[in-house]
């Protein structure tokens, strides 16, 4: 099967990245992708919608979902992908400001929906594959430590994991936990973080019986690895992101682990990607590089894992490295021009 990239840009003036004197994106993009070279192609197809600033799809990449980081008339799109053609089958509301992520649990067909200006989470059943119905819409209150970027809630990030369901709530320095359990969706506990975190995004790996969450946390510029036993998740580290003097105005992005398990994480103004390996849980720091521009907001691995492709979001390009057993070949790179670029994934069509 083909391979394809899809790309969701920033649209709007308003939005990190694009400004009057700057060309913005159009929505999301879709380009022909060879995974054997890294090389991007033309492209096949354009959905022209405002501030997508998050896509996920189904395992067989034919349900495309993306989100409009706007106000409060945030909804979430439901595509068909086949061939790198996409088209519209469906929408909703998502409930809340400034929706930022949505994560699809395939088996249930639950959609969650991170609203970061609102401090809300929307859960969405997604019916026949064609049609989105609000199913449920919890509002968090209180506020964090750090007055500037957490004077409320900001619900950043989504996880399904088995009968699970993880928010990262960047403004509040929580996990908030549930379960689901005979089609109910249970609250469980908060997870708390240390002062001034500010989890972003969520990353679970296995290993043998064990099983841990990682956790991306965007203000403190560190990862958290949380040990989960029993129903219950345990802080056992914390790893900063730089590896030298602190870079003013960093902040952490992106998390991925590769099936061998090195764990990856972008930081913006620092402009890097780490890498660390997972060995029973905990990480090992194993190395940095440039992200091949200027705010690298989000990155991917492509289906095989022959490439670790970076969006850009700031310097406006993608930037594609290969990869040989996880391990990321930083001394060459592909460049591709792509405007405010913010949500980076590959599908097969």
């Amino acid at each position: 099967m083909k391979e394809y990239l899809l790309v969701g840009t920033y649209t709007t003036t308003d939005a990190p990245g694009c400004g009057e004197d700057t060309v913005c994106g159009k929505g999301v993009y879709c380009y022909s992708y060879d995974s054997a070279t890294g090389q991007i192609g033309d492209m096949t197809d354009m959905l022209e919608m405002e501030n997508p600033s998050y896509l996920t799809t189904d395992k067989s990449g034919n349900l495309l979902f993306a989100v409009n980081e706007t106000g409060n008339a945030s909804v979430v799109v439901l595509c068909s992908q086949k061939e790198g053609k996409l088209e519209v089958v469906d929408r909703l509301s998502s409930g809340g400001a400034a929706a930022c992520h949505v994560a699809y649990e395939e088996n249930r067909g639950l959609l969650a929906i991170a609203n970061y200006m609102s401090g809300s989470m929307s859960i969405a059943t997604v019916r026949d594959r064609q049609k989105l119905e609000r199913r449920l819409h919890i509002w968090y209150q209180g506020k964090g430590s750090i007055e500037a970027r957490q004077e409320m809630s900001h619900v950043h990030s989504c996880l399904f994991y088995e009968d699970y369901l993880l928010v990262a709530d960047l403004g509040l320095d929580k996990i908030h936990l549930y379960r689901m359990v005979d089609g109910e969706i249970e609250f469980l506990e908060d997870i708390g973080t240390r002062a001034g975190s500010g989890p972003r995004h969520m990353a679970v790996y296995r290993e043998g019986d064990g099983t841990w969450l990682y956790v991306v946390n965007e203000l403190s510029c560190d990862v958290s690895v949380y040990r989960f036993r029993m129903g219950e998740f345990q802080e056992i580290q914390r790893e900063p992101l730089y590896d030298g003097p602190f870079v003013e105005g960093s902040l952490a992005a992106d998390i991925h682990i590769t099936k061998n398990g090195i764990l990856y994480t972008s930081l913006r103004g620092a402009d890097q990607i780490v890498w660390f390996q997972i060995q029973h849980g905990s990480l090992r720091r194993m190395g940095s590089m440039d992200s091949g521009g200027e705010g690298p907001r989000s990155f991917c691995f492509d289906r095989e894992e022959r490439h670790l492709i970076v969006a850009n979001q700031l310097s406006g390009n993608l930037a594609v490295y290969p990869m040989e057993r996880g391990v990321v070949q930083k001394e060459t790179v592909i460049h591709f021009p792509v405007s405010v670029p913010v949500k980076v994934l590959t599908v097969q069509g």
